[in-house]
């Protein structure tokens, strides 16, 4: 595993979140749009706007960062997974990927730091045995 894969697994999450089926990302596209429900997000500042023919957009900003659209997706999953299953099912995946690469990187991390410090750290090998043993 390398940083690349992780970097691309989370780049890969973003970019589906922004292309997420039904979603309406500019002001033009609402011409016409009989809002059918407009639901206030708990977690976020954002406004739900569920749409007559099945759309959906968040308000005020249509073209959220993927930093807060990713978690606006999640919280709207009760009103829009039942139309949209498949988007959310790939969502889930690629979410997956990106946590289960962010832990191994991590672990790659840890390991990393521990070889690279025990020629300077010689009382770190018999530490960590320690620390393992309480485990």
């Amino acid at each position: 595993m390398t940083i690349e894969e992780k970097w691309q697994a989370a780049k890969d999450k973003a970019e589906y979140a922004k292309r997420f089926p039904g979603m309406i990302t500019t002001w033009e596209a609402l011409a016409g749009k009989t809002v059918a429900q407009v639901l206030s997000l708990k977690k976020r500042p954002f406004i739900l706007l569920l749409f007559a023919d099945r759309s959906f957009a968040f308000a005020p900003s249509l073209d959220l960062d993927p930093s807060d659209l990713v978690p606006c997706l999640e919280e709207a999953r009760p009103y829009l997974e039942k139309i949209y299953p498949e988007a959310y099912r790939t969502l889930d995946e690629l979410a997956f990927k990106n946590r289960e690469l962010q832990r191994r990187a991590r672990l790659e991390k840890i390991l990393g730091a521990i070889q690279n410090n025990l020629a300077e750290i010689p009382e770190l090998k018999e530490e960590l045995k320690k620390f393992l043993e309480k485990l």
